[in-house]
C-alpha cells in the first residue's frame, strides 16, 4: 500500500508527480475553500489544495481513528475546502487508511474495555455520524456479557458487596446507567438474580 497519494480524477494533473512539501502546503492552505468552490483556482492550484488535504489527513489518521464525518470536519477546521476535503476522504477510503467499519470495532473494543455499555457505545457512535447498520455490526462483533461487564464496572466503583440499602442502590443503579448499561441488566445484577 503506497502512502503517496495520487489525484483522483478530477484533480488530475500530470505536472505534480511528487508529494506535496511544505512550499505547496503552503500555497493550498492560501487558495480559500471560496476560490476552489467558486472554480477560479487553475488545475494545479486545486491538485496542491488536494496534496495538502490529503496529506493533512494521513497526519491525522496517524494520530488514531477518524470517522469519515470527523475527518472532514477536521480538515475543513484546518482550512481545506468542503469538496477538496471530501475528495481526498474518498482518496484515503480508496487506499485503506480510512474506514468506518475499522472505527466503530476499535472505539466499541476500547470503551467496552473501559466499562461501558451497549446503550453508550450506541449513543458516541452516533455522535460521530456513523450509520446505523455500522453502529449494530460493531457492537454484535464485541459478543459481550453485559452483565459480565457491568459487574467488573460496578466492582471497580464500588466494591464487591452488592447494596446495602435504597439509597446504595440508587447511586449504584445510577452510576450503571450513565456507563450505557440497559435497565433490566442493572436492575438484575444489584438484585443479586442470575441472568
Amino acid at each position: 500500500m503506497s502512502r503517496v497519494a495520487s489525484a483522483p480524477p478530477s484533480f488530475a494533473d500530470s505536472s505534480v508527480a511528487e508529494p506535496a512539501d511544505a512550499d505547496s502546503a503552503v500555497a493550498a492552505k492560501a487558495i480559500t475553500a471560496n476560490t476552489l468552490e467558486d472554480g477560479e483556482a487553475s488545475a494545479a492550484d486545486r491538485q496542491k489544495a488536494f496534496r495538502a488535504a490529503v496529506d493533512q489527513g494521513m497526519r491525522l489518521l496517524t494520530a488514531r481513528e477518524h470517522t469519515g464525518r470527523e475527518l472532514i470536519a477536521k480538515l475543513c477546521r484546518k482550512g481545506h475546502a468542503k469538496a477538496v476535503a471530501a475528495e481526498a476522504l474518498e482518496h484515503l477510503r480508496a487506499q485503506g487508511l480510512q474506514s468506518d467499519e475499522r472505527f466503530a470495532e476499535s472505539y466499541c473494543h476500547s470503551r467496552r474495555a473501559r466499562g461501558y455499555g451497549p446503550l453508550a457505545l450506541d449513543a458516541e457512535l452516533r455522535e460521530r455520524g456513523l450509520a446505523e447498520a455500522l453502529i449494530e455490526q460493531a457492537l454484535a462483533t464485541l459478543d459481550a456479557d453485559w452483565r459480565g461487564e457491568a459487574e467488573r464496572a460496578r466492582r471497580k466503583r464500588f466494591g464487591a458487596a452488592l447494596p446495602a440499602d435504597r439509597d446504595a442502590w440508587g447511586r449504584q443503579a445510577r452510576f450503571l446507567a450513565r456507563r450505557g448499561f440497559p435497565s433490566d441488566v442493572i436492575r438484575r445484577l444489584l438484585d443479586g438474580r442470575e441472568g
